[in-house]
């Protein structure tokens, strides 16, 4: 797994087998749109439900990206 802050070549994976890229956000016609939808975020909030009262966190959009 290889997690980075830019660009990436599409290339650099070709190699390896089930290699996937998937960004934060897409663009289209100029305006940002989420990757990662409100339905994802509850589904991720009330099957982690246990872990936040735990850790006292919140799952966020950005949370469930970096673990995904």
């Amino acid at each position: 797994m290889l997690a980075i802050d830019g660009l990436a070549d599409l290339h650099f994976g070709a190699a390896m087998d089930g290699f996937h890229q998937v960004a934060r956000y897409r663009f289209v016609d100029g305006h940002r749109i989420d990757n990662i939808t409100d339905c994802a975020l509850e589904q991720f909030r009330e099957n982690y439900e246990f872990a936040l009262r735990i850790a006292g966190r919140l799952i966020n959009k950005d949370a469930i990206f970096h673990y995904v």
